[in-house]
């Protein structure tokens, strides 16, 4: 019985931690990249960092990613 606990605990835990954990950061859109600086962890880019649409269009994104730029600034959809 404590064997059964132990092992099931333990595959909760490894479960728990590696979904915590993202192993595979080229998942982030390279057109992101382009609001940090080269020294910067893409993962630290927060909602403030994003410019607004007018400057999002300047840079020469498309409509689609302005879109999902500006739904991760304003927290909707899928970043909510």
């Amino acid at each position: 019985m404590k064997k059964l606990i132990l092992l099931s605990f333990s595959i909760l835990f490894t479960l728990g931690v590696n979904a915590q954990i993202d192993i595979d950061k080229s998942k982030i859109n390279p057109a992101y990249l382009k609001f940090l600086p080269s020294n910067a962890n893409p993962e630290d880019l927060r909602p403030s960092d994003i410019p607004s649409e007018q400057v999002l269009k300047q840079m020469g994104l498309s409509d689609e990613e302005i879109a999902e730029a500006m739904a991760f600034k304003n927290s909707t959809g899928k970043y909510a």
